[in-house]
């Protein structure tokens, strides 16, 4: 029989009750795991942080490095105002949905080195979603927000550090063509890059270099293959790095389980294939290895084809001994190509001259590097957005658009293993300035939607305000201030989607009552962006604060625009 106790109010007590802080404060390095229902934010924290007031919420305080587990599609990783969309790559939408619960998550915390990285656990299995480099300046302290529910703090072995790897995000610069990608190994360990997945086991401190080449289509004939992965140019003093992992799309590699269902003789969808295919496709990651994916070692000599040490579920491993161009290749075998592989839909706006704009709509394999595409279309904007499904090589696709009628280019294209050098639109769509919402489909020969997205629009941008204004909104003017600055801009041109967000956000947080929050909601779009900003406004500078920060991080587009950010 479960009985509420009575916890009286102290100064250490977080006002809202599902907030949670551990008594051990860490230094050094730690390893600890997180295992929940309903756990909506998981990280540290320094012992300070507010507790009471409308800015007490963990994920949003400069002394906090956060999760936030409120998304479908991936997790969203918060320090102070800055936020990051982190998809999840290394299962499709439906698996990440269905995905069992309680879900387990690690956390490694280098405190001395700046580091703070969140795993994925499966199993045996950790993959790394997010590492944090920052500078802490005292000790910090593990804290979750649970909404309902349980929290389970679980007791692991002594994390041996070579076996995980540490993510970095490296320095990029524009080439002549392309861009190349730096990073200084402060030492030996386990590293992985997070613009383009690579993961690399350094013996000593070192200067790396690499980027992204053409494949020799000559090279791969002459050996059977084709490319599985971008073709990766690494340079490194010599000894430097013994091991490589390289990221597949391939959703089936790597996987124990698929021997043990062909073994027992169960059936599969793939039963007209025949027994050698069955094998090829439904294999121990030890089988699987020398039929279905190795890795592509080019040199000046002409190409040699590299068996893995093993296969994982995101990545093929190899040892190495003299670095010069990698990447992921396969069998040439026809009907292996029907098998889907890991894709990924990118968008980009462009805006026209005339009152018009054009989406970029690109269908890719889910390992290339964003970056990499990104340098070809500088002129546009990309839109962040869940971007992963599956697509079958060689098949046709279609593009629909809700609402219908806007003009789509071309009425159908066929998906291929594009890995440069060129990142063409696979589909454009014509959109006319006033356009706020759209969702854009696509859509299968069966006509079975694949993947889709509803996208909120940014606003067309508001005069750009003089620099000394800017300076003002920033260094002079109260909260409550900067938001009657802004109020008429902020009225004519936020969406109603981040207005929506907005008021889930400032209603969670109690700025605003449940039934201010719902008679607001009733409203149309600019009365319902009048009534939220005068309601937020009078409340005075800590709820005019908590809904600039909100703002920001929402649509922070907008917030540029108007000084804000």
């Amino acid at each position: 029989m479960e009985e509420k106790q009575k916890y009286p109010d102290h100064p250490e007590r977080f006002e809202y009750e599902g907030q949670v802080m551990c008594r051990e404060a860490l230094t050094g390095r730690h390893y600890w795991e997180v295992e929940g229902t309903s756990v909506k934010n998981m990280g540290v924290a320094f012992q300070e942080v507010k507790r009471t007031g409308c800015d007490f919420q963990m994920d949003w305080s400069d002394k906090t490095w956060m999760l936030h587990n409120y998304l479908l599609h991936g997790f969203t990783f918060r320090h102070g105002h800055q936020s990051v969309y982190v998809p999840i790559t290394f299962m499709d939408e439906q698996a990440f949905l269905a995905r069992p619960q309680p879900m387990r998550v690690g956390m490694f915390l280098d405190w001395p080195a700046g580091i703070l990285c969140f795993y994925w656990v499966s199993g045996d299995t950790r993959t790394l979603l997010h590492t944090f480099h920052s500078t802490f300046t005292e000790p910090v302290y593990p804290a979750f927000t649970v909404q309902a529910f349980s929290l389970t703090l679980l007791t692991v072995e002594k994390l041996e550090t070579d076996h995980v790897p540490l993510g970095f995000t490296p320095e990029v610069s524009r080439e002549r063509v392309g861009v190349s990608y730096s990073f200084q190994f402060p030492g030996s360990g386990l590293f992985q890059c997070s613009l383009t997945g690579l993961v690399f086991r350094a013996t000593r401190e070192a200067e790396l270099t690499y980027r992204t080449q053409i494949w020799d289509e000559m090279l791969l004939l002459s050996a059977n293959k084709q490319p599985g992965g971008p073709l990766f140019s690494i340079e490194c003093p010599q000894d430097c790095i013994r091991e490589l992992q390289l990221p597949h799309c391939q959703p089936e590699a790597g996987k124990p389980d698929l021997l043990r269902s062909t073994k027992s003789g169960s059936s599969s969808s793939s039963g007209s294939f025949g027994s050698s295919l069955m094998d090829l496709f439904f294999c121990h990651p030890t089988a699987l290895l020398p039929d279905c994916l190795s890795v592509g070692h080019i040199t000046d000599d002409g190409m040699s084809v590299i068996p893995p040490l093993k296969v994982t579920e995101t990545h093929v491993v190899v040892s190495v001994s003299h670095l010069s161009g990698f990447g992921v290749v396969l069998e040439r075998i026809k009907k292996f190509l029907t098998k889907p592989i890991r894709g990924q839909v990118l968008l980009f706006l462009r805006q026209l001259q005339r009152p018009l704009s054009i989406l970029s709509v690109i269908l890719l394999p889910s390992n290339v590097p964003l970056q990499d595409v990104k340098e070809q279309h500088t002129s546009s904007k990309f839109i962040q957005a869940p971007s992963f499904c599956s697509f079958h090589k060689g098949k046709t696709y279609r593009l629909h658009s809700d609402p219908a009628g806007l003009t789509i280019q071309p009425k159908t294209a066929q998906f291929f293993e594009n890995y440069g050098p060129n990142y063409h639109a696979t589909f454009e769509i014509t959109l006319p300035t006033r356009t706020e919402d759209v969702t854009v489909m696509v859509r299968s020969p069966e006509e079975e939607n694949i993947w889709d997205y509803a996208l909120h629009l940014p606003a067309p941008a508001p005069a750009s305000p003089d620099p000394a204004v800017q300076r003002r909104l920033g260094e002079s003017l109260s909260a409550e201030e900067k938001l009657r600055s802004v109020r008429p801009d902020f009225i004519n041109h936020v969406s109603n989607p981040v207005l929506d967000k907005l008021l889930d956000e400032l209603q969670h947080c109690r700025v605003i009552s449940d039934a201010e929050a719902d008679q607001i909601r009733t409203k149309p779009r600019a009365e319902k962006a009048r009534e939220l900003i005068d309601t937020v406004r009078k409340k005075g500078a800590e709820a005019s604060s908590r809904m600039t920060s909100a703002l920001c991080s929402n649509d922070p587009y907008l917030s540029s625009e108007l000084g804000l950010l």
